[in-house]
């Protein structure tokens, strides 16, 4: 098959990204992230004019309503974040306060200026101690860190484990990754005559077009998102994050443009991770070598919020038999809630890529 070279008579042509859209009269959000893994919080100070902040006395509407949760199901108990956190710190890097400055220098010197006293609280940050019924709750309002629990099975394993030549137990701990991609998560807002209009580094602008209107209280029409080249994605980006809700609150209110851009410090402990499992798995073996059964029984490290539901620890039970055909296949996942940053998609989202 001939590709067609479309280049052919036509200058290259320089990426775009989020953090090069320049509005006229822009201005510049940063915001505090918590220092600690669960802390309850206080009050802000007062700042000079040129700086606006927002935070847990000072709210901008809508900033404590959480995300739209999934619908529930026996196999999960959703929780989602809030824009700023209203009461209770629940991983290290949620938002708390906001500031808006005619510049990013400005408004990363207010934060100086932001003391927000903080009252730590015992932390749930070991996966498998997590779901204890004496481990500190992520969330009050439930009786335990179960986030959901699922699982399935084809044939007999219990018969296949039973007249099985040789049964091997093993445990594999398979560790946290953070994705970093070339441009860190950034957003610019713009609103003028009722119109909002976002540009964004996301993978699913038609999914935070959608969140975006809720969280406003707009139309949806009155909403266009723009996702220029985002600068590597790998799965993190496909989520709606609270700062993408904070911008564009930020650019109503204000009624001028605001951007964010998130720096490096800021990628590594609040953007999406992804993997922390412990797996305990159970395999049968005929006397020839033929695999009889596999019994997997897993923990998926689902941090303190749930932003994309039982997806990534499913796509894990589906995946764990890879190439081989096996008779007798069971998987049971517990998802535990930790204080730690939420879990999401991320190159391949636990497929069988998977290393201990």
């Amino acid at each position: 098959m001939k590709i067609k070279d479309c280049s052919e008579g036509k200058a290259p042509t320089r990426p775009t990204y989020d953090c090069q859209t320049w509005p006229a009269r822009r201005c510049f959000a940063v915001h505090t992230p918590a220092p600690a893994s669960n802390a309850s919080t206080s009050a802000l100070p007062e700042l000079p004019r040129a700086c606006l902040p927002f935070g847990p006395l000072r709210t901008l509407p809508q900033s404590r309503n959480s995300f739209h949760r999934f619908s529930r199901t026996p196999a999960l108990q959703s929780r989602m974040p809030y824009p700023l956190v209203p009461d209770l710190v629940r991983y290290a890097g949620e938002p708390v306060a906001i500031v808006a400055a005619e510049n990013a220098y400005q408004a990363e010197d207010a934060l100086d200026l932001i003391d927000i006293e903080y009252e730590p609280l015992p932390a749930a940050v070991d996966t498998e101690a997590s779901l204890h019924d004496t481990a500190p709750r992520v969330h009050d309002d439930l009786p335990n860190n179960f986030a959901g629990r699922f699982g399935q099975e084809v044939g007999d394993v219990d018969r296949a484990l039973a007249e099985a030549f040789v049964v091997i137990n093993e445990r594999f701990t398979i560790g946290r990754v953070s994705a970093q991609p070339m441009e860190t998560r950034a957003i610019t807002a713009s609103y003028e005559s009722g119109k909002l209009t976002v540009w964004m580094t996301t993978q699913s602008p038609h999914m935070s077009r959608r969140v975006i209107a809720q969280q406003l209280d707009m139309p949806l029409e009155n909403v266009h998102v723009i996702a220029p080249d985002i600068g590597g994605g790998f799965g993190p980006k496909n989520r709606h994050y609270p700062e993408y809700t904070l911008v564009p609150m930020l650019a109503v209110q204000l009624g001028r443009p605001v951007a964010w851009v998130e720096d490096r410090r800021e990628s590594f402990t609040a953007t999406y991770q992804a993997r922390e499992q412990v797996h305990d798995v159970t395999l049968a073996l005929a006397e020839d070598g033929k695999v009889l059964a596999l019994w997997d029984r897993y923990i998926y490290d689902q941090g303190a919020y749930t932003p994309i539901g039982i997806v990534v620890p499913f796509v894990t039970s589906v995946s764990i038999p890879g190439p081989y055909r096996i008779p007798n296949y069971r998987v049971e996942c517990s998802m535990a809630f930790t204080n730690k940053t939420p879990t999401a998609p991320y190159r391949g989202a636990e497929n069988r890529r998977r290393r201990s």
